[in-house]
């Protein structure tokens, strides 16, 4: 998510870019390869833990702290999770029914 944000602050769009398909199947194998709940919150610490290296002493001009972009598609990222996540929860429950 990060490398999407910085990608998009260099002035292309994060949909016309790879970038986004590949950062698409990342979040979707998450979920895939946790298969625990708790993989939900991972987009939200990611951006918790971008919050302190904001640049505070940067002047009124300046670009948008990373966090906030991570902020902005940390929703989107959960949602990619959560399905990663029910596929893996409905592959293994339909393997363990036969």
């Amino acid at each position: 998510m990060l490398v999407a944000v910085l990608r998009a602050d260099e002035g292309s769009s994060l949909l016309e870019t790879p970038t986004a398909a590949v950062l698409a199947v990342a979040h979707v194998a998450t979920g895939v390869l946790a298969a625990r709940w708790w993989a939900l919150a991972l987009p939200i610490v990611a951006t918790a833990l971008a919050a302190p290296f904001a640049e505070p002493d940067s002047p009124a001009g300046a670009e948008t702290p990373i966090w906030i972009g991570m902020a902005f598609w940390a929703p989107i990222a959960i949602g990619l999770v959560l399905v990663g996540l029910l596929c893996r929860r409905i592959g293994g429950a339909a393997a363990a029914s036969r």
